[in-house]
């Protein structure tokens, strides 16, 4: 049997053969409110309207049975796959590594958790590879702290996950604990005058093993930088030939500026010089 009344088509009592009756979907459009314009074919299911056009099936008792109990399994299925794919992710062991992409991620100042940061003036901000945490992909998420406090955590919804919930693409989320981030929050900020003097910039590519991340490099380098350095921003991670098998090539861009006089050449080399020597000193990078 079919239950029509379900789809508001009305047969009159009749239980085989083909009927004419009145179209729901066009009746409020109609002039005539008595034209029978759908023909059904209570056999088959099959409903047409030569009016409006619409056509569509009313199915029987056992294929609605068969309906509800897919549905019903799937959403059985999605319930019981995220917990159990966190105890056997399936991913190689090579690709545990912080990608080029998402190092990008993480250290470009663009990202949104920095900007958050940034609007609140946190300050002695790092972030810290996480591979333990079965939610996110085990080599594409960290952890953010602030002077050694946890603020959050931030990276790619493991793909398993985001599978099940119909997700097909790469998803990355944040979450920071807004407890921790207002109590790091920076002072009000003091007016500071445009600088006097021009800056100037310097490029370094360096040479390492592949498994440092990038953030570890930046941080390296404005320890080192002294006085004269403003900022170091990352503009290029390359792997491949020449570079040997297990390393990268990661470059950065530096800005270099005096408060009090025009950098020379000597002030800006004396910088650099002691960059890439710490950079040697800490992570046996070389200058490529």
């Amino acid at each position: 049997m079919r239950n029509f009344a379900n789809y508001h088509v009305d047969v009159r009592r009749h239980t085989s053969g083909v009927v004419k009756t009145i179209c729901e979907q066009c009746l409020p459009t109609r002039h005539n409110k008595r034209d029978r314009s759908l023909r059904v074919n209570i056999d088959t299911g099959h409903c047409h309207c030569y009016h409006c056009g619409a056509d569509f099936y009313v199915p029987d008792d056992a294929e609605e049975r068969a309906k509800a109990e897919r549905q019903a399994a799937r959403k059985r299925r999605a319930a019981s796959a995220v917990p159990q794919h966190f105890h056997r992710p399936v991913f190689d062991a090579s690709k545990t590594t912080l990608s080029e992409a998402t190092e990008r991620w993480l250290v470009e100042t663009r990202c949104i958790p920095q900007s958050v940061i940034a609007g609140l003036r946190i300050t002695d901000v790092t972030f810290e590879a996480e591979s333990g945490n079965p939610s996110y992909h085990p080599g594409r998420c960290a952890k953010v702290y602030a002077g050694g406090k946890l603020l959050g955590v931030l990276g790619q919804i493991h793909p398993l996950a985001a599978a099940n919930y119909g997700v097909d693409t790469e998803l990355y989320t944040a979450e920071l604990q807004l407890g921790e981030m207002l109590a790091a929050r920076g002072a009000t900020p003091v007016y500071t005058p445009l600088p006097r003097f021009p800056a100037v910039t310097r490029d370094v590519a360096v040479v390492c093993s592949a498994d440092i991340p990038v953030a570890k490099l930046s941080q390296c380098i404005l320890a080192a930088g002294g006085q004269y350095l403003k900022g170091c921003e990352l503009f290029d991670v390359y792997t491949g030939a020449p570079i040997p098998a297990g390393y990268k090539s990661v470059a950065f861009s530096l800005t270099l500026r005096a408060d009090d006089q025009t950098l020379t050449d000597d002030h800006a080399e004396e910088t650099m010089q002691s960059v890439l020597k710490a950079l040697e000193d800490t992570f046996h990078a070389t200058i490529r």
